[in-house]
């Protein structure tokens, strides 16, 4: 959700729908989406961390957003980085783990209304209430990283690096922690530099994070090309349309992944279980 400061201005009309959607919703559309005022940090109206979601938390809510939302554009961010890396997932498998999240019966199911809420008001322009499930979840992805993609040519995301290939020191190298002419804090540079020593091949932090926690697709989603053209699963789209193969494979390009290790067609046909 951080990823809002990096949207490119919209009218003020569209902004403040976009927010008071948000805003004005119960606390039921808030769980589990990766939100909450207090995630800024403490809440200007000091309001109580005992209620999840009430009237103080909504106040805070549309000040937090009326800041953030595209202050990058105009450099109006209330707090700001040295440099801003951008953490990336291949594309299709994070379409995998949030259709195994939010399809409900499915990749033919429906969308639960939550995530129908919230990316209808990060990108208003596009119909998602009205989408398949597949097509929905994937719009979104699609739509979120090309205007991350935009972001880092206008230079306000200085790098990404891709969560399946990078250790905690290619992070650091990345934000420039283990220059002395570009670290944050020069007092930690030699603490960095120790631990992504090329030659202590017995330090962790130059090893890569696995993924075994917090795992969401365990096996019940696998995508090929094919399951993303119109007309397929339930999609509304003309039959072949080839829309959003392209714009995930122009992803595949600007994140660099091999867009050969996602099958053409399906290796068999029913992948969805729900466990």
């Amino acid at each position: 959700f951080h990823g809002i400061r990096f949207f490119a201005p919209t009218s003020q009309k569209e902004k403040l729908d976009s927010i008071h959607a948000l805003c004005s919703a119960p606390q039921s559309t808030h769980e589990n989406m990766g939100f909450h005022p207090a995630m800024y940090g403490p809440p200007r109206n000091k309001c109580s961390y005992r209620s999840k979601w009430n009237d103080c938390w909504k106040s805070e809510c549309y000040m937090i957003l009326l800041q953030e939302w595209a202050c990058m554009s105009n450099l109006s961010c209330d707090i700001n980085f040295r440099a801003n890396l951008h953490q990336v997932r291949n594309p299709v498998n994070n379409i995998e783990s949030l259709i195994t999240k939010f399809c409900v019966g499915g990749l033919e199911g429906s969308v639960q209304e939550p995530f129908v809420k919230y990316a209808s008001a990060l990108f208003p322009t596009h119909d998602f209430a009205n989408d398949s499930c597949i097509d929905a979840v994937s719009y979104f992805v699609v739509m979120y990283l090309e205007a991350m993609v935009k972001a880092r040519e206008k230079g306000h995301i200085a790098s990404f690096y891709r969560i399946e290939d990078s250790s905690a020191c290619a992070v650091a190298d990345a934000a420039g922690l283990t220059q002395l002419s570009t670290t944050v804090y020069e007092p930690n540079y030699e603490h960095v530099s120790k631990l992504c020593n090329d030659s202590d091949v017995r330090s962790a932090a130059q090893n890569v994070v696995g993924q075994d926690r917090n795992k969401v697709n365990k096996g019940q989603v696998a995508l090929a090309w094919d399951d993303f053209l119109g007309g397929r699963h339930g999609s509304k789209r003309k039959d072949g349309d080839h829309e959003l193969v392209q714009r995930l494979k122009r992803l595949f390009a600007a994140f660099s992944y091999d867009p050969t290790k996602i099958l053409d067609e399906p290796e068999f046909s029913h992948r969805f279980v729900e466990l």
